[in-house]
């Protein structure tokens, strides 16, 4: 069974992501934030297939997040989500593996957020 982290400061779309991917048989670990998700990721590196994380949190934002996962491990396949119109955030991908693998704008379909997953997380 896969693995995805979930990393995001609302418990409500921690709970909806959860709830959609257990649908597929996707096993779920959630973190409130980015500390929270790099601790969870070092405890379970091993068996993390992937990573759901938001663009904007509280403490350590969804990019601070994802340079210190890169640097844990460079190829890890994560999917950034934000509720955001952030021109910024699309040209930031020259960020190199700094950059998520992927850009989920919210409210996206559940459809979309399935998609995305088999596409880069469940391909393994």
């Amino acid at each position: 069974m896969s693995l995805v982290l979930i990393i995001d400061d609302d418990s409500v779309v921690r709970e909806a992501i959860k709830d959609i991917l257990e649908l597929i048989d996707v096993e779920v670990i959630c973190a409130a934030n980015g500390p929270e998700g790099i601790k969870a990721y070092k405890e379970n590196r091993e068996r993390v297939d992937g990573i759901i994380i938001d663009r904007r949190m509280p403490l350590l934002d969804g990019m601070a997040t994802i340079q210190e996962l890169r640097k844990i491990q460079t190829d890890i396949p994560i999917i950034m989500s934000s509720g955001y119109a952030d021109e910024d955030l699309m040209q930031s991908q020259n960020l190199n593996q700094e950059k998520p693998n992927a850009y989920l704008c919210k409210p996206y379909e559940i459809d979309d957020l399935i998609q995305l997953v088999e596409q880069l997380i469940l391909k393994q």
